[in-house]
């Protein structure tokens, strides 16, 4: 992971699938916030592991995604999720890999164990009846601060967004995480601006507009399915 908010810090950089969960967790409560967020953190999973060689949508289909490089990434939650993906198999579609590791509890809760570790979340557990859970409040708000500012900067400014940033924005308007996370009238304002940004077209290269476009996709009709079940059956 080359990025990061503060270059006079680098304990404050975050790959995609951290800074989708920071964005999903309610920052007092921990709880998650936004709709089938854990799609989002699937999908930032797949463009993440893309972006760093691991990954690569297939040339003749770029909704297919196919494993080139199952070496470590120096991240517990990336590593895993990357042996998950080897176990699938290549040439798999970016929207069944999307919905199934977005259903891999166990596994999608090594992001926030990863964040506390470094002492940016920590773990409350939680129980009602038979039923446990644990939230995730901060524990240092300063990344998530630099992530908003800087995404801030990119929708309702003129900072020139990279890849990640980008994915990020895409994946967050999906499941309604930048209603939760900025100012509603702003996101109003430069709605134009946002959109364009979500595409892709504002500075990813052709491969990657196809791979976030694919990704994207995918997480939409992953996080639609239960939403369309869950209405039928209250139905």
């Amino acid at each position: 992971m080359t990025d990061t908010f503060n270059s006079q810090n680098p304990d404050l950089a975050l790959n995609l699938p951290e800074r989708i969960a920071l964005l999903s967790r309610h920052d007092e409560s921990g709880a998650k916030q936004g709709s089938f967020t854990d799609y989002a953190v699937a999908g930032a999973t797949l463009v993440e592991l893309i972006l760093q060689d691991r990954l690569e949508t297939d040339a003749d289909n770029p909704k297919k995604i196919n494993v080139i490089d199952t070496s470590p990434t120096n991240d517990d939650y990336l590593d895993e999720a990357l042996a998950f993906f080897e176990r699938k198999g290549s040439g798999k579609s970016a929207q069944s890999l999307v919905s199934s590791l977005g259903g891999k509890t166990k596994i999608l809760r090594l992001v926030a164990e990863g964040l506390v570790k470094r002492g940016i979340l920590q773990a409350q557990k939680q129980s009602f009846l038979v039923f446990s859970w644990t939230n995730y409040p901060e524990a240092d708000p300063r990344p998530e601060t630099a992530l908003k500012s800087h995404l801030a900067d990119i929708m309702f400014g003129h900072q020139t967004p990279d890849a990640r940033d980008c994915v990020v924005i895409a994946l967050a308007k999906e499941v309604d995480l930048l209603k939760k996370n900025f100012d509603k009238l702003q996101l109003k304002e430069h709605k134009q601006r946002i959109k364009d940004i979500a595409s892709g077209e504002v500075a990813l290269t052709d491969s990657t507009i196809r791979a976030v476009r694919a990704i994207r996709t995918a997480v939409i009709v992953a996080a639609t399915i239960p939403a369309v079940v869950a209405s039928s059956s209250s139905g």
